[in-house]
């Protein structure tokens, strides 16, 4: 037994240090940015500890609707405020992990079904230099590339939890299904789904079903997924109480992809754009010929180990995610669409791609089963092993080769360092030294050096462009279709109501970004000419060119922009130039403001220039989260609350109903006016707390639990 362990822990060393020498370009604290791989200054990062479920930088303000990666934004929001920019905590937390761990979970999840190591080595090879792992690694997919190393491990927990019973077992099991999903929610979705299926698999292949075992395994089943939804209750708590679930427009993205999978890629488990060098995206890709004996030697191993019903459950899983990567390809077109449809949830997978995960699932045991079947039938002369090798070899260089753009660098994509131009951080400062609350608007799109942070939010004209289609943004243009794109977005300045909404969107700074074709951040290929921008945008009279020091970085200031909450006496209007009256306001996080007005004398409006929600709610006084939920201050009914034609908030407040409602709440000066504090808070927070806490102490239970087992296993 030792000597198989041994044998074991040095596979996976190697394997480790294969895995090494693929990514080695990532073995570095340069900066990677590219495709979805962003870059975040330690200022931004830092912010992630103020734990709020309202986040500001999502157009003008929305609920987080990724929310359950509270867990990675802690760490984010740690490195930040220890100094660390995100370039070194993608690392910490994506890159390197994936590099390491990606292998290694190959290995476990095929030696678990076929107690072979040379099987084990080539489901490693399977699992992690398949076309798909490699693209969405080169598109900078973070959350795509490590969630299914949890999933992988989650799933034979779960297998083992049912073969053998135990408390430890189970909690493990929900501890690691976890993990998969603070990292990406459609990896769990999968995940959850690929329980349920071996669940009732295990009950049909049981050799004597008796009614008893039968519920004690279901229990098992509910135990793992009750344990897994306690911990989530942080972020499903306030996402129930909020209507985030049906209303969430990640659950409910437009399909895309349509013309780019059918089975043909999928069977082959070939990504659409994969050319052998740096992905060509949106440009399918002619499937090479040796990628057709990948469905067979898969196939052949589900028919030559189909005594194994471990391997005949994921030859299942393998078909399964065929059958849905194809999209809407024959056979079964309407699959995938009354999927969407009908099964709540599947509206956040837009297009198809994320299901070859079920596919590499699959195939990995079932090669790996062909792989052990050879090894153990190839045995009787020297002829036969030679032979056997042989063909292992070739087996493995079937994907073994993939890696090849890798390790001669002409990949590029998330592999090249990068630099970040001077004038971003000359603008950074330039931001970051101003502590009142203010947007920037980038035309036509932002960088992706851009700065910003909860106090300096950011906004694109791209965005707004869009509006006519996205939810989040619709109403603030009128959407209606011009001749040219870039005309379009530069309209959004030069319509009559542009003034007055820029000011009350609290936007100071309109820039231009840099040209940069060097790091991969020349944003005007895809948008136009840049001097187009730069002359439209020298025409706008409420526009101030200014001078911060950049040499490319073109910025404009808007002198005229209104503070984030302030005081009008007529509701506010982008269609009308009103006054406004400063106060004096302090923010908690960007749930929670305080608030204090003086010598209030007559009917006015409190406007909020964050997105409209119902939920932001004003009462009378301080008051910790807590006092919140259960407070009798409410200064004023629902019916009180409006959303301005800005599509921000407004709260109109009557200091007579103070006086005649909410006695000892105010102070009355001589004049007749009145001072009194308020509190602006987003109610779902509150809720929000109370699933942190509760999750919290259900985590540090689960952890000092499995601690003590471990050391009373020791003694």
């Amino acid at each position: 037994m030792k000597l198989i362990k041994h044998k074991s822990a040095v596979i996976v060393i190697l394997l480790s240090l294969l895995g090494l020498f693929v990514y080695h370009r990532w073995i570095s604290l340069s900066i990677f940015a590219y495709g979805d791989l962003y870059m975040q200054f330690k200022e931004e990062a830092s912010d992630f500890l103020a734990l709020s479920f309202w986040h500001p930088n999502y157009g003008f303000g929305q609920i987080d609707l990724g929310s359950w990666a509270l867990p990675i934004k802690i760490i984010y929001g740690i490195l930040g405020r220890l100094g660390l920019d995100t370039n070194i905590a993608n690392k910490l937390v994506f890159l390197w992990p994936f590099i390491f761990l990606t292998p290694i979970t190959g290995f476990l999840l095929t030696k678990k079904v076929l107690k072979n190591n040379l099987a084990a080595i080539v489901g490693s090879f399977v699992f992690s230099y398949n076309t798909y792992f490699l693209a969405i690694a080169t598109h900078g997919h973070l959350t795509l590339m490590m969630a299914p190393i949890f999933a992988v491990l989650a799933i034979l927990f779960f297998i083992k939890t049912l073969d053998n019973v135990s408390p430890p077992k189970i909690i493990y099991t929900s501890l690691l299904l976890f993990i998969t999903g603070f990292y990406d929610f459609r990896v769990l979705y999968m995940t959850i789904f690929i329980f349920l299926f071996y669940f009732i698999y295990f009950l049909i292949t049981q050799k004597c079903f008796q009614l008893k075992s039968a519920i004690k395994i279901f229990f098992i089943f509910l135990s793992v997924l009750i344990f897994f939804g306690i911990l989530n209750v942080y972020w499903i708590f306030p996402s129930v109480m909020t209507h985030s679930f049906s209303e969430n427009s990640v659950l409910s993205r437009d399909l895309v992809f349509d013309n780019y999978l059918n089975i043909s890629r999928s069977i082959t488990l070939f990504h659409p754009f994969w050319n052998g060098s740096q992905p060509d995206w949106f440009n399918p890709q002619t499937i090479p010929f040796y990628f057709w004996l990948i469905p067979i030697i898969a196939f052949s191993g589900l028919y030559l180990k189909r005594k194994n019903k471990l391997v005949v459950f994921f030859g299942f899983i393998a078909l399964i995610g065929i059958l849905l990567s194809k999209q809407i390809d024959l056979p079964f077109e309407n699959l995938y669409l009354g999927l969407r449809q009908y099964l709540p949830g599947f509206g956040a997978f837009r297009e198809a791609t994320k299901f070859y995960f079920l596919i590499i699932l699959g195939y990995s045991v079932l090669i790996g089963a062909f792989v052990s079947w050879i090894d153990e039938k190839w045995r009787k002369n020297r002829q036969e092993a030679y032979f056997k090798y042989l063909l292992i070899f070739f087996v493995s260089l079937l994907f073994l080769w993939n890696t090849k753009p890798l390790i001669t660098g002409t990949i590029g994509s998330t592999f090249i360092p990068r630099h970040i131009p001077k004038d971003y951080l000359v603008f950074k400062d330039f931001i970051n030294r101003q502590p009142e609350f203010f947007r920037t608007f980038w035309l036509p799109t932002y960088s992706k050096w851009s700065f910003y942070n909860y106090n300096h939010p950011m906004i694109s004209a791209t965005e707004l462009e869009r509006a006519g289609t996205n939810s989040l943004l619709r109403g603030y243009v009128d959407g209606r279709e011009t001749d040219s794109f870039k005309t379009n977005v530069v309209g959004i300045l030069n319509k009559y109501t542009s003034n007055n909404f820029i000011n009350t969107a609290s936007i100071k700074y309109v820039i231009i970004p840099i040209e940069d074709s060097t790091n991969d951040d020349n944003l005007f290929a895809d948008y136009g000419n840049r001097d187009f921008y730069i002359q439209e945008l020298a025409k706008i009279s409420y526009l101030k060119k200014i001078d911060i020091g950049t040499q490319n970085l073109i910025i404009y200031e808007n002198e005229n922009f209104r503070p984030h909450i302030y005081l009008t006496k007529t509701l506010e209007s982008i269609h009308k130039y009103s006054s406004f009256y400063s106060i004096d306001f302090s923010e908690q996080n960007p749930s929670k403001y305080t608030i204090r007005l003086t010598n209030i004398s007559g009917l006015v409006f409190l406007n909020f220039s964050e997105s409209y929600h119902p939920d932001w709610k004003l009462k009378l006084g301080n008051g910790n989260w807590i006092s919140d939920i259960f407070s009798k201050n409410q200064l004023q009914p629902n019916t009180n609350h409006i959303m301005n034609d800005s599509r921000f908030n407004s709260f109109y407040i009557n200091p007579k109903d103070i006086i005649q409602n909410h006695l000892g709440t105010y102070t009355k000066n001589k004049n007749g006016g009145i001072d009194f504090v308020l509190t602006l808070y987003f109610a779902p927070q509150n809720y929000f707390y109370l699933g942190l806490i509760f999750s919290s102490a259900i985590l540090f239970a689960c952890v000092v639990y499995l601690v003590w087992v471990y050391f009373k296993k020791k003694e």
